[in-house]
C-alpha cells in the first residue's frame, strides 16, 4: 500500500461503497441519470458528501453530513489510488458496470 503521508491531504477523498438504498431526510436517493436506487459510492471530499452511481453519474448530496458518512461504516482507509479516476474504475463506478448490482 502506498504511504498516505505522501499524498496531498487537501486532495484526499474518503470513499465507501454502500450496496443498499440511501436515504436523505427519510427520502430514498435515486440516480437522476439511470434511476438506480441502490449500490452507491459515497465520497467525502473537503467536508462535502458526494454520491456516485455505477453509471458514473455523480452529484453533491447536501442532505448528507460528514457524521452520516461516518455512520455508513467507512472506517479507516484501507486502499489508496494515485488518482480519483483510477479509484472509481477499480471499484466499478466508472460506468463500465452500469445497471449491474452486487
Amino acid at each position: 500500500m502506498p504511504d498516505p503521508c505522501t499524498y496531498d491531504h487537501d486532495e484526499l477523498a474518503r470513499c465507501t461503497e454502500h450496496p443498499d438504498e440511501l436515504r436523505a431526510r427519510g427520502i430514498p436517493i435515486r440516480c437522476a441519470s439511470c434511476s438506480a436506487r441502490r449500490d452507491w459510492l459515497v465520497i467525502l471530499h473537503r467536508g462535502t458528501v458526494w454520491i456516485r452511481c455505477r453509471c458514473a453519474h455523480q452529484w453533491h448530496e447536501p442532505e448528507l453530513t460528514v457524521d452520516e458518512f461516518d455512520e455508513l461504516g467507512a472506517g479507516p482507509p484501507d486502499r489508496y489510488w494515485p488518482s480519483f479516476d483510477e479509484a472509481v474504475a477499480s471499484m466499478g463506478f466508472d460506468g463500465t458496470l452500469r445497471g449491474t448490482y452486487f
